[in-house]
């Protein structure tokens, strides 16, 4: 029975080979893919014109769709009713975000940048002349600015305020409402009121705009750099913040706190992004970080996705914010103070949230006529390619609100207490299917690794199997007297391999091209 001794040998050192084999073969796989991934996502002055232009965003441009809340009913609201609101929109831009002055250092990228906007008409289905009844947000910061002087002189430059205010009221000007277009809304206007005011109070800026729009590379050559970190040294820092517009930290929010610019911008996490993982991102029009969930599975043209939505608790009372009401972002302080000014400086109030204050205080909503949360339409997600941390689609929701009350009495006494929505937005983007099929081969590598394990393991049980049958059998039929010269002599004293090989298929030729960069802002979940 020597030659079943010599089988059944034979085929459990095949089994341990098999195992063997196949261990390196996926190992050879995971290291194609780990080297295929990093060389798309961390930008290098050597990089890709793919990448260079994923990160540059030299040619990207994503449309950008902006709602307005028109008060239907000033009349009654300045006698103390809810203003009645009507949604006019969408007023459709193309928004083009372009970095310039891109300079590579000791794993950094520092960069000015700077985003312009133009009309998108075939898109808009409203005029940009149509009128937009609201909260008169220069004339309130006007009146915050002076609430913050001497009492006499407060009260003397008030009662001059309320006098000129009823000298202009008119069509454009009713208390503390005007109406504009807007066109004047979005992209600036100068009151008149706050002219005449400028000259005897020079702290106040009599123009005001919600959307700033720079129209080219000198004007985003003033502005201080930004720095992020690529991952060259460190693959887990891979585009992380380390300066925002020069800066390492704000220290605007309520001592002692002091909020460290850190995380990414949503344009790229870190490669291997899975369920239930946190991801941090800064947040420059909220002057501070927030913290993003993976939640969700999805998909796109057939390529397997992650979904990442606002923490829950993002939206939570924190004085340290000065946010005293659920789901609603004070900005403020730093709005009126710079990210590193004065704690708590007054200013226009303003705050941040989910359109139609979703996710927010009921009381908020309650507040007004005319609001309804719509989740699938106004909550904001981004959804990422796991093996890369590419942010492929995304839906950026953001609303802006101030509020007013009877503390103005000069002007309108009578109002009720109200956090008013002025405006919100609604940035989409969404890559290709051409751009989807860049990421197939990863799809290819993770279904081979998974037939290899599958299979493998299969053959290695059949092998071992067999062998220790072979043993077993070999030593249940030996004859006693054979039995020392069989066991010592049948299986082999030695086993020689060839070294696994495998053909060099590069898995990720290159990234996906274009894919349109999605900056977050965090509010309620």
């Amino acid at each position: 029975m020597r030659w079943a001794y010599a089988l059944g040998g034979s085929l459990l050192v095949l089994a341990f080979l098999a195992g063997f084999g196949v261990d390196r073969v996926v190992q050879e796989i995971d290291r194609r893919v780990e080297s295929a991934i990093s060389e798309q996502v961390i930008w290098r002055p050597d990089s890709p014109p793919s990448v260079h232009d994923r990160y540059a965003a030299t040619n990207a441009s994503v449309h950008v769709r902006y709602y307005f809340f028109s008060i239907t009913n000033v009349v009654d609201v300045r006698a103390g009713a809810k203003p009645v609101l009507e949604e006019i929109g969408p007023f459709t831009y193309t928004k083009h975000a372009i970095k310039q002055g891109i300079t590579f250092l000791n794993g950094t990228v520092s960069f000015h940048d700077y985003t312009y906007y133009l009309p998108c008409p075939e898109l808009t289905p409203l005029s940009p002349d149509t009128p937009i009844t609201t909260l008169n947000l220069p004339l309130v910061g006007a009146l915050e600015k002076i609430g913050g002087y001497a009492p006499a002189s407060a009260a003397r430059w008030l009662s001059w305020l309320a006098r000129a205010v009823e000298a202009w009221s008119g069509a454009d000007v009713e208390g503390l409402f005007t109406t504009r277009s807007a066109r004047e809304l979005l992209w600036g206007y100068d009151d008149p009121l706050l002219k005449r005011l400028h000259w005897f109070a020079p702290g106040l800026d009599p123009h005001f705009t919600i959307v700033h729009n720079i129209s080219g590379a000198a004007a985003a050559a003033t502005r201080p750099a930004n720095v992020m970190a690529t991952g060259a040294r460190d693959p887990g820092e891979v585009w992380q913040a380390r300066e925002w517009r020069g800066l390492t930290r704000v220290t605007a929010w309520a001592p002692p706190h002091v909020e460290r610019v850190r995380g990414g911008d949503g344009l790229q996490f870190q490669p291997g992004v899975a369920l239930g993982q946190s991801h941090v991102v800064w947040v420059g029009e909220a002057f501070r970080a927030a913290t993003l969930l993976a939640q969700e599975e999805t998909s796109l043209h057939g390529v397997p996705l992650i979904r990442l939505r606002t923490d829950p608790h993002q939206g939570d009372i924190n004085p340290t914010y000065f946010q005293y009401i659920q789901g609603l972002m004070n900005i403020t302080g730093p709005m009126a103070s710079g990210p590193l000014g004065q704690a708590g400086k007054t200013g226009p109030p303003l705050f941040l949230s989910m359109p139609h204050y979703c996710g927010a205080d009921p009381a908020l909503a309650a507040g007004v006529v005319g609001l309804k949360c719509d989740p699938a339409r106004h909550k904001l997600h981004l959804d990422v390619e796991p093996h890369t941390g590419i942010t492929v689609r995304g839906a950026r929701r953001i609303q802006l609100s101030s509020w007013f009350g009877p503390r103005w009495k000069p002007i309108d006494g009578g109002v009720t207490p109200t956090y008013l929505p002025i405006f919100w937005a609604d940035e989409a983007s969404e890559a290709s299917k051409e751009q989807m099929q860049l990421f197939k081969p990863l799809l290819r590598a993770d279904q081979a690794k998974a037939l290899l394990i599958h299979w493998h393991w299969h053959l290695v049980a059949a092998l071992t199997t067999a062998g220790a049958a072979l043993l077993v059998l070999a030593a249940t039929l030996t004859p006693p007297e054979e039995a020392g010269v069989t066991r010592a002599g049948a299986l082999p004293s030695r086993v020689t391999t060839g070294e696994v090989d495998m053909e060099a298929v590069p898995l990720l030729d290159q990234g996906p091209e274009e894919i349109q960069p999605v900056v977050v802002v965090p509010g309620s979940p």
